[in-house]
C-alpha cells in the first residue's frame, strides 16, 4: 500500500472529472489512479488490486459501466467495493448497475463531502451515523424516510435545523413538529439549500419548495406579533 491506507481506481471518459477526483483524494492522502477506457481500467485493476472502484455508468457506449461492474463481480478472488458515478437524470441506469453488483452510487456534479462519507462508510464504516438505505426496486419511484430534526429557526424564506443524518443539497423534505405548529403550520415542504457539519451533527438550511404566499405571510405575521410582544414587555 505504500504510504497510503486506501487504493482507489476510477474510470470516466471526462478528463476534467478525473482531474477533480485526483485533487480530492490526493488532498485526503488516498492513493488514486484514474483511467478513461475500459481496457486501461482492467490493466491497472490487475496490478493495483484497488479497495474502491469508481465507475462511470456511461463511457464511450451506453451500458459500458454496467459491463465493467459485471466483469469485476465475476472475479471471485478479489472483490473491491464499487461506487457508480451517475448524472441525476440516469436513475434507470443506476437501478441496473446496482442490480449488477455495484455497492452504491454517487451523483454528478460531485458532492465532495458526500463522496468521502460514502467511501468511509464502505471502506470500514468510519461514520456510523451515515447509513445506506436499501436500494428500491426498479419500478418503485417513491419512498419515505423518517428522521428526527432539531428545528432552530423559522423565517419567511424557510427553516434552519440540526440533524444527525446527512441530507444532500437540493433534496426535498416534508417537515412537521411543535415548533412549526406555533406558527399555525401543520407541515410544509422544503428544499435543502446548504449544509455544514457541526461536530457529529449537521446544521442544515432549507427553503420553502415553492412560492407559497399564504405560508410566507402567515410566518411574517407570527414573527411580527412575537416582536411586538417582546417590545411591549
Amino acid at each position: 500500500m505504500g504510504r497510503y491506507g486506501m487504493r482507489i481506481l476510477g474510470v470516466d471518459d471526462d478528463e476534467d472529472f478525473n482531474f477533480a477526483l485526483k485533487t480530492i483524494f490526493q488532498k485526503e492522502e488516498k492513493e488514486i489512479v484514474t483511467t478513461n477506457k475500459q481496457s486501461r481500467f482492467f490493466e491497472v485493476f490487475d496490478k493495483m488490486n484497488p479497495d474502491i472502484c469508481l465507475v462511470d455508468i456511461n463511457l464511450d457506449t451506453e451500458g459500458e459501466g454496467k459491463e465493467i461492474v459485471e466483469k469485476i463481480r465475476r472475479n471471485k478472488e478479489f472483490q473491491p467495493k464499487i461506487l457508480a458515478l451517475s448524472r441525476i437524470d440516469e436513475q434507470e441506469l443506476v437501478n441496473e448497475i446496482i442490480m449488477s453488483g455495484a455497492d452504491d452510487f454517487v451523483s454528478k456534479p460531485l458532492d465532495e463531502f458526500l463522496l468521502n462519507e460514502k467511501i468511509s462508510l464502505h471502506y470500514g464504516g468510519e461514520d456510523k451515523n451515515l447509513r445506506n438505505l436499501s436500494f428500491l426496486p426498479k419500478n418503485q419511484k417513491d419512498c419515505v424516510v423518517q428522521t428526527d430534526l432539531n428545528l432552530l429557526e423559522v423565517n419567511e424564506k424557510g427553516v434552519i435545523f440540526i440533524s444527525k443524518s446527512y441530507v444532500s443539497v437540493n433534496s426535498k423534505l416534508q417537515i412537521a413538529g411543535e415548533y412549526l405548529k406555533k406558527y399555525g403550520i401543520e407541515q410544509c415542504d422544503v428544499v435543502i439549500s446548504w449544509i455544514r457539519k457541526e461536530g457529529e451533527e449537521f446544521l442544515i438550511g432549507a427553503e420553502f419548495s415553492f412560492n407559497h404566499k399564504y405560508l410566507s405571510s402567515k410566518i411574517k405575521e407570527s414573527l411580527l406579533n412575537e416582536h411586538l410582544e417582546k417590545y411591549r414587555a
